[in-house]
């Protein structure tokens, strides 16, 4: 799905290239916390990627409405 994303959405430009590297930062975190032995997360990182997804949200909410208009 992400290569998808990536391929269709971020290399095209519809969206902006920054968002690839939020994708490509939290399913870094995501498959660490998954296949880690000891994977603990701090409180900045959580807080770095709770920003990062808010923002994201809000960029495919734009572009969805947008679309819808």
């Amino acid at each position: 799905m992400i290569a998808f994303f990536t391929k269709e959405y971020l290399k095209t430009e519809i969206l902006d290239r920054d968002l690839a590297v939020i994708i490509k930062d939290s399913s870094l975190c995501r498959e660490k916390s998954d296949y880690d032995d000891f994977y603990v997360v701090g409180k900045v990182e959580a807080e770095e990627q709770l920003k990062n997804a808010k923002y994201f949200v809000q960029k495919i909410e734009e572009f969805v409405k947008l679309v819808n208009e």
